[in-house]
């Protein structure tokens, strides 16, 4: 019935190379890999080659992928003895068609649970096994290509949803596709999320009849988006092209985005060891470091330490050992061999669980530890990497250069910023069990007021307040401004992240539950240069392999924003505030951004004293993407100085006349 085409029979054939592997016999087991592949192939047939089938002839590319890395393991162990029967080229195609197997699966997934199930379960061993391949082949003939080759291996795994998303939008918006098609693919896209929401409330409820009615509706809405989009492809074939265009940035173009000042860092996160590709205006080169076993456990005793000042202040010794003793280990291992001398601004792809620590933080030298029950601990006086560094963050090489070459219309430098007062607790029948428990745990942000109070008597804009901060308000006005900023509880759904929301004031509305979800933000018209969220935790969530961290800050970059500042932990209320003037003040001045907020950093650690100077303060901001200065608009007085003085001419000018009149009068 199936003919020699059949999954099972390519199954069978793998496994028979399996068994021929553990025996020693490599070139047999290969044997059996080609006639595996043969079988879920179009017009391919190599038993007794190392070729491989074109990606658009396989018919099952699950299969496929199996299959490949098996090849993969047979073909390096042969040439790393030194076999001629495989050469570096054949070694490095298949690995390139791993990979791009991995992707077009990726692609060809409709639902985001499925893709990050899938690249959680392969995507972590098969680029790593891809980057070691091109680094040994680059050891062993020192050709830079293959140098090249592991850099565009580790800037694929990064963020394969999100550059799809972003694709699709540079296709859309710089098309010439009918006007009422893609009106028609955007009321599609916000039915479906309103009926996301919809089966979300009611999952959450525990009304399982109601999800199930909505799980309908969005797989309804699915399928009608993926027809529209096919017929983008049918009709207009260059929009397919641009979605499509399988863009791989190649250090060359990273290089020319960076002045003899600056260090580009990238790490790939694999299972056995962590990769660094560095690249100044000089060239490419990669650090590697062995992944020991308690890995995750540093990383995660870190992240406490510098994220919990409590803990600080109750067990100083303890917590002041702990610190210092990671955060001078991590910086030799993972950062020390990555720097050159003489340059002194960083630009940094985190992966892994790299993503949720600080690097300004990282001492540059070994500090003594205190006694462990002991009663002192000075953080103001540590060697922190951000006293000679200026550091920005990135998802991607791709983004970074995508963000710096796109020509952006230069708004009017005003400012959006939004303060809720959170005094309304009562909340609508219509709100869910859910949306009811958040607002019944929230508490007014001072400091938070305090931030839009010092933008709203320094800068142009609108400065919203209490019961004016809305969602409706921010969702029909965020195209109008250069910078938003959200100065605001931030909620985070470890298990749920597109369910991580901003939280603004309850107004009993049935059109909005002013709550803006993440997979709300990424549907914004927003143009504008730069948002702030100022809000706890909006650069922290669930993380992803080939997304990178799911967070409310990511939903901006969908939507298109260039540039981010973020939080990584629970924003203190009063020190926020001080860095966040201090950072509009530089940025107005004409720094770029990653130097405003050095800066603002800085002075905070200057003009603090005791505990105030623990990091858990003042590094919790990161600032993300683009880092080019930007124009804001300062409030300009003259017209009040103008508007004082006509109205002091005319008091001057009434007391004289009516003196003159007195005088009259007695004459």
């Amino acid at each position: 019935t199936y003919g020699n085409k059949y999954k099972g029979l390519a199954d069978a054939w793998n496994i028979c190379g399996s068994i021929e592997m553990e025996k020693g016999n490599f070139r047999k087991a290969i044997s059996y890999r080609q006639k595996a592949l043969e079988v879920i192939s179009i017009n391919f047939s190599d038993l007794k080659g190392l070729s491989n089938p074109l990606l658009k002839h396989v018919k099952y590319k699950g299969n496929l992928l199996k299959i490949l890395e098996s090849k993969l393991r047979d073909m390096e162990i042969l040439y790393a003895s030194g076999s001629a029967e495989v050469r570096a080229e054949q070694l490095l195609s298949t690995a390139k068609l791993a990979v791009n197997a991995l992707t077009e699966l990726n692609r060809s997934m409709k639902h985001e649970g499925s893709k990050f199930n899938l690249l959680d379960k392969k995507a972590v061993s098969l680029f790593e096994k891809a980057i070691e391949i091109s680094l040994m082949i680059y050891k062993k003939n020192g050709d830079i290509k293959y140098l090249n080759e592991s850099f565009r291996f580790s800037e694929q795994s990064k963020s394969m949803l999100l550059a799809d998303a972003l694709h699709e939008a540079d296709a859309t918006n710089s098309l010439a596709i009918p006007k009422e098609l893609k009106e028609r693919e955007n009321e599609l896209r916000l039915k479906l999320t309103r009926a996301e929401k919809m089966r979300f409330d009611a999952t959450a409820d525990n009304n399982y009849s109601v999800a199930k009615i909505q799980d309908k509706a969005c797989f309804q809405l699915k399928h009608e988006l993926d027809d529209l989009v096919h017929q983008f492809e049918r009709e207009y074939p260059s929009y397919y092209a641009m979605k499509y265009s399988n863009r791989q940035t190649k250090p060359a173009e990273i290089m020319e985005l960076l002045d003899n000042n600056t260090i580009f860092i990238e790490y790939f996160e694999g299972e056995e060891n962590i990769y660094a590709f560095v690249i100044t205006d000089e060239g490419l080169r990669v650090e590697k470091t062995e992944k020991q076993s308690d890995y995750n456990y540093k990383i995660n005793a870190f992240t406490d330490a510098v994220s919990d000042v409590s803990a600080a202040n109750d067990a100083k010794g303890l917590m002041f050992n702990q610190f210092t003793t990671h955060a001078s280990q991590f910086y030799k291992k993972l950062l020390k061999n990555c720097l050159t001398g003489g340059k002194n601004r960083l630009i940094l792809v985190p992966d892994g669980q790299l993503n949720y620590i600080p690097f300004e933080v990282l001492l540059t030298e070994e500090v003594a530890m205190e006694e462990q029950n002991g009663d002192y601990a000075n953080y103001g006086t540590l060697p922190y990497l951000i006293h000679d560094y200026t550091i920005s963050y990135n998802y991607s090489g791709a983004l970074m250069c995508s963000q710096n070459s796109e020509q952006r219309e230069e708004l009017n430098g005003n400012i959006l910023a939004m303060a809720p007062g959170y005094n309304n607790t009562n909340t609508t029948e219509v709100r869910s069990g859910k949306e009811v428990e958040i607002r019944a745990h929230l508490s007014s942000l001072p400091g938070a007021v305090k931030e839009v109070e010092f933008l709203s008597n320094n800068f142009e804009g609108n400065f919203l307040f209490n019961a004016a901060a809305t969602e409706n308000v921010l969702k029909k006005t965020a195209g109008d401004y250069s910078i938003l900023h959200m100065a605001m509880h931030g909620v985070v759904d470890g298990e749920y992240p597109e369910y991580s929301s901003l939280v603004m004031d309850e107004t009993n509305s049935l059109k909005e539950d002013n709550l803006l979800y993440a997979y709300e933000i990424k549907n914004l018209n927003t143009h504008s240069d730069l948002v702030v969220l100022s809000a706890c935790e909006t650069g922290v969530g669930k993380y992803q392999r080939g997304e990178g961290v799911l967070s409310i800050g990511r939903g901006f970059m969908y939507a298109g924003v260039p540039s981010l500042v973020m939080t990584l932990w629970n924003l203190n209320d009063f020190s926020g505030s001080m860095i966040i003037e201090k950072y509009y003040n530089f940025l107005s001045e004409g720094m770029q951004k990653d130097e405003a907020m050095r800066q603002a950093k800085l002075d905070y650690l200057e003009e603090s004293a005791g505990i105030l100077k623990h990091p858990a303060l003042w590094a919790c901001y990161i600032q993300l993407g683009n880092t080019s200065a930007i124009n804001i608009s300062k409030k300009s007085y003259l017209k009040y100085y103008i508007g004082s003085g006509i109205m002091l001419l005319l008091l001057i000018s009434g007391l004289f006349l009516l003196k003159f009149r007195k005088k009259a009068e007695i004459s």
